[in-house]
This record gives structure tokens, sequence and C-alpha cells, in this order.
């Protein structure tokens, strides 16, 4: 590489004042270009002799900063310091510190995001040039940990390569990191210590699948085994109660419903909440509640039961209620998410267990922020596709194209995952 000619390139930079269509080396790629004041950085494509785009960080800096970039080839320039390096964590991380912007930030005070995981790792730029300037967040790392294990990657891969895609788009206007279907709380750490701004708590395992087999008689007898005070509130809370959603919907509890609710999903409940007491509050994070992968159909009023103990713990063991918490001290997004499975799908709107299901988070999480939806919206027609819009007022969907909405939340809407 004629580090000369490059170091003409990067004066050349300089001179533009922000207009780059007239530089003559098109390896440098325009987007990812930042001047400040003296120093420049920006991202170089060269095509080896198998015909793939290698690429490398350039840097020109004070040479008494620039020592915080390692560097593969180098010039000094009077007082500054041309650095050629690798896209790698090191340099990532000082460049972060020069540009805050290539680090993940809440969803709050967005409009619209759409979780855009990049699987490979190669599609992220991709997606960035495709939502830049439209007023959307992209959630870019957004990996499970069976993902990551079925791709070979790490989540310190995931994160690095949505942050260089950043970097390399100028993409500015702020993006998501999504530790997705986290289950343990070691799971939940590394996810935060490599900078996710969002947690998805999958609880699956943390459910007692095992209560839907039970009968009546069994299921009596295990429920008649918890505290006094516990049997005494879920009775008095749920039994024979029926709950208006809006809209001439209603969930009614039966004694089955509150049984099998409090043994199926309390534990579980609990377990959420001690993880948002450990992580989501110190460390502000979004934080989203996965159920959806259990292998029953569930009820609605499961679906009520949880959305509703997920925003009021208000148990005898446990005082604190977490919409208060919320309120309070604003520290994160709450999403809820259950399955519902083997819903009609029949029809080209979803299903009426389906909008029952969905208006449940509507009226029961309506303090927090936004809320998911559980809808599922398969394809029903050639041609069309039907996704979930996560929203915390009402019941949104595309229909019947990816490009033609039906409605969106006049304060905040989150789409969980948008494959292109």
């Amino acid at each position: 590489m004629d580090l000369t000619n490059l170091l003409s390139d990067v004066k050349k930079i300089l001179a533009a004042d922000g207009n780059y269509e007239n530089l003559s080396n098109k390896e440098i790629y325009t987007p990812s270009i930042q001047v400040d004041r003296r120093n420049v950085y920006f991202i170089l494509h060269q095509t080896n002799a198998d015909g793939i785009v290698e690429k490398s960080l350039v840097v020109y800096e004070n040479r008494l900063t620039s020592g915080d970039f390692e560097a593969v080839d180098s010039l000094d320039d009077v007082d500054s310091t041309l650095i050629v390096g690798e896209l790698n964590e090191h340099n990532n991380d000082a460049l972060a510190k020069r540009f805050q912007w290539m680090r993940p930030t809440s969803r709050r005070n967005y409009k619209y995001t759409f979780g855009l995981g990049d699987r490979l790792g190669n599609a992220s730029n991709a997606h960035l040039r495709l939502i830049k300037g439209r007023g959307i967040m992209p959630v870019l790392a957004q990996q499970s940990i069976r993902e990551l294990v079925l791709m070979h990657r790490t989540n310190t891969d995931v994160f690095q390569s949505a942050s260089w895609a950043v970097f390399e788009e100028g993409f500015t206007y702020g993006w998501g990191a999504d530790g997705d279907h986290v289950k343990t709380p070691y799971e939940v750490d590394y996810a935060v210590k490599i900078g996710c701004s969002m947690i998805t708590l999958d609880c699956t395992e943390e459910i007692n699948n095992e209560i839907v087999t039970l009968d009546d008689a069994e299921l009596d007898k295990r429920f008649n085994q918890l505290d006094p005070d516990q049997i005494k509130y879920f009775n008095d809370t749920y039994l024979n109660k029926t709950f208006d959603l809006g809209d001439g919907r209603s969930v009614k509890f039966t004694k089955h419903d509150v049984e099998e609710s409090v043994l199926t999903f309390y534990g579980a409940i609990l377990f959420a909440a001690g993880i948002y007491e450990k992580f989501v509050v110190p460390y502000n994070l979004d934080f989203e509640i996965s159920m959806d992968e259990t292998p029953y159909q569930t009820t609605n009023p499961n679906h009520y039961f949880f959305a509703k103990n997920s925003t009021v713990v208000g148990s005898p063991r446990l005082q604190w209620p977490l919409d208060s918490m919320v309120n309070s001290r604003k520290p994160s997004t709450t999403l809820v998410i259950l399955s519902v499975l083997n819903v009609n799908t029949s029809s080209t709107k979803p299903s009426q267990n389906t909008l029952a299901t969905s208006s449940v988070f509507t009226q029961v999480q309506i303090n927090y922020p936004y809320t998911k939806l559980s809808a599922a919206y398969p394809n029903n027609t050639a041609g069309t596709l039907r996704l979930p819009v996560l929203t915390g007022w009402k019941l949104c969907g595309l229909w019947p194209t990816r490009t033609q909405t039906s409605c969106w939340n006049s304060t905040s809407s989150h789409m969980k995952t948008l494959t292109m």
C-alpha cells in the first residue's frame, strides 16, 4: 500500500469540505469518512487477487493520540500520523471513544425501531443503507445463544460486526444491540458486559410445563400446597373474575385457569423480576420477556396472568410492583411475549383468538412505553407477508405487504425481527 498517495488522499478530504464525490481514489468508502477538526477517519476497500474486498481502517490523527490505534502500517506527517489498521476489537474501541454513535443505545425516545438480526455478520451494511434517513432505529446485533452456537459466532463477534457496519455507513442516528433469548443470569451478564442495550429474557426453562398435563384433582392438590397467603391472593384476584379487554373482548378465570396459570408461570415471573432488579435497572436496559417457545398453546387466561403479574407483582411474597419501579426510576422498556400456537390462519386477518390475546397486552401493559403483541402472521396468500408490530396502544400489522402499514403507534412502535 502506497502510504504517500494515501496521505495525499487525506489532504484532499480535508480540503473537500464535506463534498467527497470527486475523490480520485475510489477505494475510499466515502460514506465512512469522518472529519474531526484536522483528524480524518475512513474505511478503505481494496480488492485482492481473488476479487474479494478487503477492508482496512485509515486514521489520520495527532501523533499524541494516534497511539490508541493498532497499526499495520503508518506514516508520520509533521505533528500527525497516518495509520492503516485492521477492523478489530481494539481499533473499534479506540474509534468508539471518538464517535459515541458507534455504541448501541436504548430505543426509548425513538418512534420506530426494527430488529434486523444479521445472522452471518455481513448484512448490516445493506440494512443500514435501506433505512438511513428514514427515521428508523435498527436493532442490529440480535442473536440468541442457540444461533451463536449454530453459526460458530460469539456475542463479541456479533457486536463488533454491527458496530463496524455503523461506522462504515456513517450511521449516526442510533442503533440497538439485543442479547436475544438469554436464559440464565450468566448469559444475561455476558450480553450486558459485551455492550448490549437490550436483553430478551427467555423464561421458557423456568416454566413448569408439566402442569398442563395434570387433571383437575392433581392440579388442585398442588395448588393447595402453596402458602395460604398466596392461595388467598390469587383466588381473590382471579377466581371467577372477568377482565374487560376492550372492543367487546374479555377474559374470565375459572378455577382451572387460576391454578394452571399460577403453577405454570409464577416461578418464571419471579425469575424475570430477579433479572430485572440485578441487570435491567442498574444498566438501564430495554427489557423483553420472552415466553414464545413453550411446547403447547397458551390460553388467554395464561396470557393475561403473565402480563398482569409482570406489570404488578403483588403477591404477599413479592411486595414491590414492577410498574411502580418503572414509573419511579424509568429504567427500561418492558415487553412481554407469550406463545400463540395452532391459531386459525385460514383467513386474511388474524383469528379472533389472536386478536383477543393481543388485546391483553394493550390493556395490561398500558403504563409501559410499548408492548410486544403475541400475534403471529404467516403467509396467507402468494406475495404477502404478515408481520407483528409491537405497540403500546393497539393492534397493528402490515397489511398486506411489507411496505403498507395499517397503523403505527403515535408514540412508539417496535418490530422484533424484519427479515429481508
